[in-house]
């Protein structure tokens, strides 16, 4: 699970969906199909930055 922030007028908003869904939305919503090859770099890129961030707490780990 991935956890969004963003802020906007001072406000902050959070929300928690999957990778595979941001980048499923940003396909289908976002880009125009020729810059497809977009997506993946922009989503390192705000993983890099802190835009967004894996929520740990939520992720199912294997026992050790």
């Amino acid at each position: 699970m991935n956890t969004m922030t963003s802020t906007q007028d001072a406000v902050t908003h959070t929300i928690t969906t999957t990778l595979f869904d941001l980048m499923n939305a940003m396909q289908q919503h976002a880009t125009p199909p020729e810059q497809d090859a977009q997506i993946v770099p922009t989503v390192a890129h705000w993983l890099r930055s802190g835009r967004i961030t894996v929520a740990d707490d939520l992720i199912r780990r294997p026992a050790a």
